[in-house]
């Protein structure tokens, strides 16, 4: 074997190596799902939406209605954020239960607003 055939075998053999890293490098890795969190440990958004479904109940009666649609709404978005967070809902309708509660926690501050008008300012 000669100094020539020597080197060339180096040569090839560095040359694999970097091929072969620069094909890891190219490869995507495999993503690992995201795991969601099992029903039932997200136990201070099941109280506040128990709260909020018991005040509703206590205060069917003695609240206005800006103030139980406000609870409402309330109480629809804390169960869409819950329903998002643990069911296993299709793709394609996760925008939507994303909007619906972005829509209905936003009505809700609206009318915390107009319900603090009306009380306080007028």
């Amino acid at each position: 074997m000669t100094k020539i055939d020597h080197f060339e075998g180096l040569v090839i053999s560095s040359m694999a190596r970097l091929s072969k890293r620069i094909q890891q490098k190219i490869t995507k890795p495999v993503e690992t799902p995201t795991k969601k969190g099992r029903p039932g440990r997200d136990f201070w958004l099941i109280a506040i939406i128990c709260l909020n479904l018991f005040i509703l109940a206590l205060g069917w009666s003695e609240l206005d209605t800006p103030s139980l649609l406000m609870y409402v709404l309330l109480a629809l978005s804390l169960i869409s954020i819950y329903v998002r967070k643990h069911v296993n809902i299709p793709e394609k309708f996760s925008p939507y239960l994303d909007k619906a509660g972005l829509v209905t926690i936003g009505a809700a501050c609206i009318l915390f607003a107009y319900i603090c008008y009306v009380k306080f300012i007028s």
